[in-house]
């Protein structure tokens, strides 16, 4: 339900849909991952540029930080647990998760501007994002790879 102030949530046992409100002013969901193992959802908005994070049991927010605007594209780097947000501005936003309530902001790193689709791939770890022509550059892809602290 992007560009709402609320996600929807199915009980995958029951089938009963549930509605979850962003916090005040939050709007404009678009990305959003799991994190099964730690019963937590990751949900980027634009409107702040925020990534919220909930618990999928409750429905809580525990956890909200600034993120790269303009974001489309979101992933959960699960070895490292580390959150990737990829936002149109012109940065990706990097998101160390302490434990399942804690997270810390690791920093925002250029990309390209309106750079925000990408695909994590775990087996190489690293991120693949395509940057749109710009100037005297034509598209192309931009590859992070993920370093260990």
């Amino acid at each position: 339900m992007a560009d709402t102030k609320s996600i929807q949530v199915i009980n995958r046992q029951t089938g009963k849909m549930l509605t979850w409100a962003l916090p005040n002013g939050h709007a404009a969901n678009f990305p959003m991952v799991l994190d099964e193992a730690n019963r937590r959802v990751f949900i980027g908005t634009r409107k702040p540029s925020r990534l919220t994070v909930m618990d999928m049991d409750s429905g809580k927010v525990v956890a909200s930080l600034p993120a790269a605007g303009d974001m489309d594209d979101m992933f959960y780097d699960a070895d490292r647990k580390r959150i990737y947000v990829a936002g149109g501005e012109g940065f990706l936003s990097v998101v160390q998760q302490v434990d399942a309530d804690h997270y810390t902001d690791m920093g925002k790193f250029p990309t390209a501007l309106g750079t925000r689709t990408g695909v994590w791939y775990a087996k190489r770890d690293r991120l693949y994002l395509a940057a749109p022509p710009s100037g005297v550059l034509g598209a192309r892809l931009l590859v992070f790879e993920a370093q260990t602290d």
